[in-house]
């Protein structure tokens, strides 16, 4: 049977932010169709309007995606609010869907705001994103926030900086995507599919505690990278390449 894999981002970024994990999956899973949607209002949709739910970002991808899931088993891969995207497809039609794995992920009902988002980056956001006008300055401060490896690398900088300027998120729909992950709220119960939770032993944005929080609710296995930062596919895609074969009953 063929197999997909769905890779769904997180707030504000696109599908050209997951760098070089989808070739390296497709080079290690080479009859598996590796898809790389964007979410309404980010990339090559940024001049769409964002969903103001995560619900009816659900009903956006699954629509973008009908005609490659109609092929064979599905599995979505997410990160930060993905995970919440995922987490929602999954409970709302888990016959669509294989397995979901949630990189670094929070649940507003499962977490408290300081650990969804550390108090040390509030003034930072603040500054950069509500009162300065720099492109530079704010992807050097989401780079700082979300990678462990690469705070200096000034061509993966630069390459962000090109991505905002080609597919800019406008301010409205920045404000539409917080707003939907910030209202809402995780079954109780672990959905109806396989899940695994993996998240990063250091990361400086969302703490570890809520991937082990909804670990714990759900009883589903938690793989932790011990030294990358939020974004673990940019810090390490190999070793979440290996872990996506491993526990997601994909085979070479």
């Amino acid at each position: 049977m063929k197999h997909q894999i769905i890779l769904i981002r997180g707030l504000l970024r696109e599908q050209r932010h997951w760098e070089t994990l989808p070739e390296i999956l497709r080079n290690k899973l080479p009859h598996t169709a590796i898809i790389t949607p964007d979410l309404a209002g980010n990339g090559r949709r940024h001049g769409e309007a964002s969903a103001c739910s995560i619900s009816a970002m659900v009903e956006d991808l699954r629509q973008q995606t009908k005609r490659q899931r109609d092929q064979g088993a599905t599995y979505l891969l997410a990160i930060s609010m993905g995970g919440m995207i995922a987490t929602e497809w999954a409970k709302r039609y888990p016959q669509e869907l294989s397995g979901i794995a949630l990189i670094n992920t929070s649940f507003a009902n499962f977490s408290n705001i300081t650990q969804r988002l550390a108090s040390r980056w509030y003034l930072p956001i603040i500054r950069h994103f509500m009162l300065s006008r720099s492109l530079q300055a704010k992807e050097a401060l989401i780079l700082q926030m979300t990678s462990n490896r690469h705070t200096t690398n000034q061509p993966l900088l630069q390459r962000w900086v090109a991505y905002h300027r080609e597919a800019p998120v406008s301010l409205a729909n920045a404000l539409r995507q917080l707003l939907a992950a910030a209202r809402y709220r995780a079954p109780r119960q672990k959905p109806d599919v396989p899940v695994m939770l993996i998240a990063s032993s250091h990361d400086q944005l969302v703490n570890t505690t809520c991937s082990k929080q909804i670990a714990t609710q759900w009883q589903c296995p938690l793989s932790l990278h011990p030294y990358a930062g939020h974004d673990l596919p940019l810090d390490d895609p190999h070793w979440l390449a290996e872990v996506i074969m491993e526990h997601m009953i994909i085979r070479r």
